[in-house]
């Protein structure tokens, strides 16, 4: 921070809207919203985490969320970010530091009341997203520990979901429930195609999924994958793996009615070698 940070609005001691060559950020730190006023420079000391809203329309957004949340729950939540980042290797939204402290905030106070909710979509995230559910156990430790609270294993899937939303900047309003909906019908159509039981236990129904959630992303997106294959390997699968290739066409036209999206050759590949692999150990 340099004296270029101007505080436009204190939003409470511990939070101002700044403004740094123009463009408007949000600053928190213990006291540094303290007898602060329009136009003054920050104290850089006092600047604990920086909050880049990505649009002029998220700004009144997130001050009247940050408004009602503790530092010591920002604080846990930047921690739980850098685990996130850490266990994960990916980059995360940092809508999520924010989104995290408000799902805290509003968890402690449903344990006040006794409220305790489980999630609907429990067992599609313990299949669809391990590597999340494992971060969020993880989370929800260090959410007890730092604040010095008992959060229930009911909040796990919870955390999870916004470790995988993080991941996900979709356009047109789609979420991560849509994801794990048309992983469901996509596991759907397999067994259906193939007249099977999908043994979800097994690393190639891991690594299926996995594929499977990008590719949605992708499609979900507007988006091709980048890797070229050749014609004569695309004519290959076709013919070696043609019941393969006719399922991912069924995966493919299911997203297109759906999602209106449209599936090149190459993702009809890259998929139907994960079908093939994952029918091969059901």
């Amino acid at each position: 921070m340099t004296d270029n940070v101007h505080v436009l609005r204190r939003i409470n001691n511990n939070v101002v809207l700044a403004e740094e060559n123009g463009k408007k950020i949000i600053v928190m730190g213990n006291g540094v919203g303290f007898k602060v006023y329009p136009n003054e420079s920050i104290d850089e000391k006092k600047i604990e985490q920086t909050f880049v809203p990505q649009m002029e329309s998220e700004v009144s957004y997130w001050e009247d969320i940050l408004k009602e949340i503790p530092l010591d729950v920002l604080t846990t939540a930047q921690k739980v970010l850098e685990l996130a980042k850490n266990q994960l290797d990916k980059e995360l939204s940092q809508n999520l530091m924010v989104t995290l402290s408000d799902h805290i905030v509003f968890s402690i106070k449903r344990l006040e009341e006794g409220i305790l909710l489980s999630h609907p979509l429990s067992w599609e995230i313990k299949q669809y997203y391990p590597k999340e559910l494992e971060v969020a156990k993880e989370t929800l430790r260090l959410i007890n520990q730092e604040l010095s609270i008992q959060l229930t294993e009911e909040e796990v899937p919870f955390l999870a979901m916004h470790f995988v939303n993080a991941q996900m900047n979709y356009t047109g309003g789609v979420g991560s429930e849509d994801v794990i909906e048309v992983i469901q019908q996509s596991v759907n159509i397999i067994k259906y195609h193939f007249q099977i039981e999908i043994n979800q236990n097994t690393t190639s129904f891991a690594r299926f999924v996995s594929h499977l959630r990008y590719y949605i992303i992708r499609q979900l997106k507007k988006e091709q994958s980048v890797n070229s294959l050749d014609n004569e390997l695309i004519q290959v699968v076709q013919t070696k793996y043609a019941k393969e290739y006719n399922c991912a066409i069924k995966i493919a036209n299911y997203l297109e009615k759906n999602y209106h999206t449209q599936t090149n050759e190459n993702e009809l590949v890259y998929l139907s070698l994960h079908i093939n692999r994952l029918v091969k150990e059901s």
